[in-house]
């Protein structure tokens, strides 16, 4: 028993001589103030407590301080230098100065000057002009257009031509025939049958019609649609 307590006492003699746990570090002034909520004291302590936080800080991490020197230096720039007003290189002009120089602007061409092909070309240009008859004109060269602008005749060089760009370029309007049929027809029909034949029936007209396209195609029969969609609808082809 004594050899086993003569062992246990060595083994427990090295946690006996271990010195005790330092104190806790005591607050620095700054920390006691926030802690106890003092916000004029620490405001009073706060300088003196960032330059010990500074010292050690570049003590240890010497590194970060550059970063963070750099990036002060350059949000300073940008704060207090980077909206500098760009300064002035004239004098306001007065207005008789604004008024010579507009005077003396000479605006460049929108186009250069044409080639000797282009005036060759422009010099055998077409003069069209209306003709006596309804949806003819005349075309002829003419490199002064400014003398059928004055309302000179065709001469004899002109063309007489269809004037395919108006509606009415048969000339079919002042024909008397025409003319006799649309009232000949007006007279018995009316002003149409305001609407589709789907909708209102069919007339003589559509059967007459029908009949002539049927012999003109070589068909027993023939049908006529008021429009496309109509007869996609209706319809069906047999082989």
């Amino acid at each position: 028993c004594a050899a086993l307590l003569a062992g246990c006492a060595a083994a427990a003699a090295p946690w006996a001589r271990r010195k005790a746990a330092p104190a806790p570090p005591a607050l620095s002034p700054f920390s006691a103030a926030v802690e106890a909520r003092d916000f004029r004291a620490a405001i009073k302590h706060a300088p003196a407590a960032y330059t010990r936080w500074w010292r050690r800080l570049l003590r240890d991490e010497p590194h970060h301080v550059a970063v963070e020197t750099l990036l002060i230096v350059f949000l300073a720039y940008v704060l207090l230098g980077g909206k500098r007003k760009p300064k002035r290189t004239s004098e306001k002009l007065t207005d008789k100065e604004i008024d010579a120089l507009v005077q003396e602007w000479a605006p460049e061409p929108l186009v250069p000057p044409p080639s000797d092909a282009a005036k060759a070309l422009a010099n055998r240009r077409r003069v069209v002009a209306a003709a006596d008859r309804t949806g003819r004109v005349v075309v002829r060269p003419d490199a002064a257009t400014s003398s059928w602008a004055k309302g000179a005749p065709a001469n004899a060089e002109g063309v007489t031509a269809l004037n395919c760009g108006a509606f009415d370029f048969l000339a079919m309007s002042g024909e008397a025939a025409v003319r006799d049929a649309a009232a000949a027809a007006l007279s018995k029909y009316g002003c149409g049958s305001c609407g589709p034949r789907g909708f209102y029936g069919s007339i003589d007209v559509h059967e007459q019609l029908e009949a002539r396209v049927a012999a003109f195609a070589g068909t027993e029969q023939a049908i006529a649609f008021s429009d496309a969609a109509s007869c996609c609808t209706s319809t069906c082809y047999s082989s």
